[in-house]
């Protein structure tokens, strides 16, 4: 479903990006082989909070 499409996209995102404190589906789209669903995808935008050291 996309919706585990959605999960794993953060999933997998938040083992390189810390901080992630909100999603936007940009888009979803779906392969199709022989009149059937065999992938969902989605499209997302990240949004994270980067810390940074005030001098």
């Amino acid at each position: 479903s996309w919706e585990d499409a959605i999960h794993k996209a953060v999933e997998e995102a938040a083992k390189s990006i810390d901080n992630i404190s909100g999603i936007e589906v940009v888009n979803q789209t779906a392969n199709v082989k022989n009149g059937k669903i065999v992938e969902y995808k989605a499209n997302i935008q990240i949004a994270y909070r980067a810390d940074k050291e005030l001098d």
